[in-house]
């Protein structure tokens, strides 16, 4: 995929919060201060909640 912009984006769908929580702070992800050094500021994040209909 390939932005319009020069702004990367991605997207991660959980089956709940506490599964992206649980995700987020499982040992085998690099810590947010290692991710960090190679980012220009921090990612915004929005928390949205999917109801099919």
């Amino acid at each position: 995929m390939k932005p319009d912009n020069e702004t990367e984006e991605g997207i991660a769908v959980f089956e709940s919060k506490d599964d992206r929580v649980s995700n987020g702070n499982s040992p085998e992800k690099k810590s947010f201060s290692e991710v960090m050094k190679h980012l220009e500021s921090e990612p915004s994040c929005i928390d949205e909640e999917f109801i099919p209909v």
